[in-house]
């Protein structure tokens, strides 16, 4: 049973549950279903098959999610091409891209490609949704591309990631474990088109839950109104939430639980956010080909600048010098990680000593003698 299969199956256990939350859109899990249902209809009436790769271009997060979903049912690759659009039409070969808008340079830089307008009748069509067509398009796990992401390098440039389903799944899995017990409703402020925002979205409707896209601006609202008790945020996004709620009241102590993300914590933020926002407040870091490397609960390890989490069990991380030596803890070096062989990675390479399956985040680190993972913050914050 693939991700998708499994919103299909909490679409059986409760239609009428929120699923999806914007300003001004809420989509329960029966409408979801069928709206991906819809939405494959339409792609595959235009002649979507699976081994292709398309572009999304859409800024509605609930018509972004809704196409993704469709997408991955079908194994077409998907890529969220809203942010960084040229680097990926210089880097990624698409078959089709899907658009709310024209982009005016896709004609030249990919005349193969077809461009086509998405329209809210693509998510309106009366499909009537059985367990037998969650059946129907049921596939096995397999390593299939099935996300491609454009992931700025510490020296800015582009770097295109290609995430097979497999891997993803286990991505899935890492954000599920690294969760908080017990929360219902997140409220997301990366943007369903970041790849951190995609895994969050599609790892809330997998457990059931209900996850609300929203910038910073209007997150003290919608928390207030559907009683959010789970945020999740960068650092700095957190930032003029924090400063409000030191002061006025934002609802801030509604909240159950709370997660920065980001390549490396601040002290002051993490502190600050513990006193206003939620004791039980976690950071966590992680990479579009891995997923989750390290994450953990902010009061163990706030007054570390840089600290991102605890090295996460199914990632094997190394500090190593420049010529690749493995280095020893607290040491700083060039952070280089790698899914441990019979962890989360189902069909890990075997070859586990080739430098060829090691990644590199382009990071300067180190890993303390209890497994806390701390980025160079003079890199990070010149």
């Amino acid at each position: 049973m693939n991700c998708i299969d499994v919103i299909f199956f909490q679409t059986e256990l409760a239609s009428s549950k929120l699923a999806l939350i914007t300003q001004g859109s809420v989509i329960p899990y029966g409408r979801l279903a069928r709206g991906i249902l819809s939405a494959q209809q339409r792609l595959a009436a235009i002649g979507l098959s699976a081994g292709q790769t398309v572009g999304l271009h859409v800024a509605h997060p609930i018509d972004h999610m809704v196409l993704a979903c469709a997408l991955y049912r079908m194994k077409v690759a998907s890529a969220s091409i809203t942010h960084a659009a040229d680097a990926y039409l210089d880097h990624v070969p698409f078959d089709m891209v899907l658009s709310d808008a024209i982009l005016p340079t896709l004609a030249v830089k990919q005349p193969a490609a077809k461009i086509i307008l998405v329209d809210p009748t693509w998510f309106q069509d009366q499909v009537d949704y059985t367990v037998a067509q969650r059946g129907a398009a049921r596939r096995g796990a397999s390593d299939w591309v099935s996300r491609i992401t454009c992931y700025p390098d510490v020296s800015t440039t582009p770097s295109i990631v290609k995430t097979t389903s497999r891997a993803l799944e286990a991505q899935l899995l890492s954000y599920m474990l690294s969760a908080p017990p017990n929360w219902e409703r997140m409220i997301s402020v990366a943007g369903v088109q970041t790849d951190s925002g995609f895994i969050q979205a599609l790892s809330a409707l997998w457990l059931g839950r209900s996850i609300c896209f929203s910038d910073m601006a209007q997150a003290r609202n919608l928390i207030s109104i559907y009683k959010h008790d789970y945020l999740v945020a960068t650092a700095e996004e957190v930032e003029p939430l924090l400063k409000a709620q030191e002061t006025r009241f934002v609802a801030l102590p509604a909240l159950r639980a709370a997660c920065f993300e980001g390549r490396a914590s601040r002290t002051p933020t993490l502190k600050r956010g513990l006193a206003v926002v939620s004791a039980n407040l976690s950071f966590r870091y992680s990479h579009p080909q891995i997923g989750l490397i390290a994450y953990g609960a902010a009061n163990r390890f706030q007054s570390e600048e840089g600290a991102v989490g605890f090295v996460a069990p199914w990632v094997e991380a190394q500090i190593v010098d420049d010529q690749a030596a493995p280095l020893g803890p607290e040491r700083t070096g060039t952070l280089r990680v790698r899914l441990r062989n019979g962890g989360l990675s189902v069909g890990a390479p075997k070859e586990q000593d080739s430098d060829a399956h090691w990644i590199y985040p382009q990071q300067q680190a180190k890993i303390t003698s209890d497994n806390l993972l701390v980025l160079n913050a003079r890199e990070i914050n010149p």
